[in-house]
């Protein structure tokens, strides 16, 4: 019986120092590729960035002026050719 507890001991030791480098070598796979994800991730906020800054450049009204300006068929209308509706409240319904 000493003969089998003393085999399972010295058995046991490099079956337990197995499984402490297997744990360590996914912790090590893990943490390489957060790492590389949080590097992606950094790129796509700096993209983010950019294209919002883009957008908000091309949203400008000089920006839109000039871009209907050029482009064709466009025509001024001047402001006497307008026609404008206000609309208040109260007016419009009827009692009938």
């Amino acid at each position: 019986m000493k003969r089998f507890v003393s085999l399972a001991l010295l058995l046991s030791v490099p079956f337990m120092m197995f499984l402490v480098v297997d744990r360590s070598a996914r912790q090590f796979a893990l943490a390489a590729e957060a790492r590389r994800l949080e590097s992606a991730q950094a790129a796509w906020v700096g993209e983010n960035r950019k294209l919002l800054s883009n957008i908000a450049i091309a949203k400008g009204r000089v920006r839109v002026g000039e871009a209907v300006r050029d482009a064709p068929g466009y025509v001024n209308i001047r402001p006497e050719r307008t026609l404008r509706i206000r609309i208040t409240a109260g007016q419009g319904k009827t009692d009938g």
